[in-house]
């Protein structure tokens, strides 16, 4: 700035403010600002003739201590330890059935759980053509494929599909409780639905779930 304009503003002279102490305006006179809670060697103010102090915080237990990370499944391909299930489906609700067996090939019953990773068992269902459906879902609601050729959609009721396949229709309603991805497919493949009692998977030593 020149002379001239330094002599026709003379506020322009005045030196800048000081800077706020603002250590003084959050610890009073009398007060220590080292006041910390987290420090063991803390000075705390002095109480007034109405207030209390809070009893000390007890000494920190051994669970404070414990290992708190989460166990992922981080197994290769071939050294995953699966179990094999037997879920009788006779007079079970096709929703509520379907959600468990769902539940268990994504392995969500493990504690090593892990949504990238197939960890999940195989669950071997029987008697499938015995599952329940509530209310009028017989007939009111409908199976769709595709043929994949001009006029090749073709549409079933849930009773005709109970009839005919009745291995469509849990398998149907397991897939859509699964993700929607190429996993999803792996763990489906782990599904084995058979109409009647008998099964051809003894040699694994299946255990019987009751859900």
């Amino acid at each position: 700035m020149r002379r001239q304009d330094l002599k026709s503003h003379p506020q322009s002279l005045t030196p800048p403010p000081s800077p706020i102490d603002y250590a003084a305006q959050i610890s009073p006179p009398g007060h220590p600002l080292k006041w910390d809670n987290r420090s063991p060697d803390r000075e705390l103010p002095p109480l007034g003739p109405t207030e209390t102090r809070p009893a000390a915080a007890a000494q920190p237990c051994e669970c404070d201590a414990m290992n708190r990370q989460t166990t992922l499944a981080n197994y290769k391909k071939n050294e995953v330890p699966r179990d094999w299930w037997v879920v009788d489906a006779t007079d079970q609700i096709l929703g509520r059935l379907s959600v468990k067996i769902a539940r268990i090939l994504m392995g969500k019953t493990k504690p090593e759980y892990t949504p990238h990773h197939d960890a999940g068992d195989f669950v071997v269902v029987v008697n499938c053509e015995k599952v329940r459906v509530t209310g009028q879902k017989l007939e009111q609601k409908h199976h769709e494929r595709f043929t994949g050729h001009p006029s090749g959609r073709k549409l079933e009721s849930w009773g005709q599909v109970l009839e005919n396949k009745p291995e469509e229709l849990i398998r149907e309603a397991v897939r859509r409780m699964l993700p929607k991805n190429k996993l999803a497919r792996q763990q489906l493949s782990k599904l084995k639905i058979y109409v009647g009692a008998d099964h051809p998977h003894q040699a694994q030593q299946p255990q019987t779930l009751e859900l």
